[in-house]
């Protein structure tokens, strides 16, 4: 497929399984590959993240309180922190390693049965 040379094209896209005429949306080389080192990049902080809270929680969840005293406020944001980037860290690097700059508009139903390969002309 051919991209466009500043910012984005629209064509038309036919899906291989149904034939259906798929409206999709291209971009620039530079902006597709600009795009996948974000989502990469955000994948590497991610697993940052979610290090420094897993070890932060597990300091802070295996101390002995004293009785009447409660963990500190960071330690349920940890515990959230955990949860949120054990799901995106792997989304975001999968995302940016796939990334193509093809991004389908208006397909119809089922949209996620439609595979994308140029029209012939």
């Amino acid at each position: 497929m051919r991209r466009p040379a500043p910012g984005k094209q629209s064509v038309e896209l036919t899906c291989p399984v149904c034939d259906a005429f798929l409206p999709a949306e291209v971009r620039t080389e530079a902006r597709t590959r600009r795009t996948s080192a974000v989502l990469l990049v955000l994948a590497a902080l991610s697993v940052i993240v979610f290090f420094v809270a897993f070890a932060y929680a597990v300091h802070e969840g295996g101390r002995t309180l004293p009785e009447g005293q409660s963990l500190p406020v960071l330690f349920p944001v940890s515990i959230l922190s955990i949860f949120v980037t054990f799901a995106a860290a792997p989304t975001l690097f999968l995302r940016g390693r796939h990334y193509n700059g093809v991004t389908m508009l208006d397909a119809p139903k089922p949209r996620r049965m439609h595979g994308i390969k140029p029209v012939r002309g």
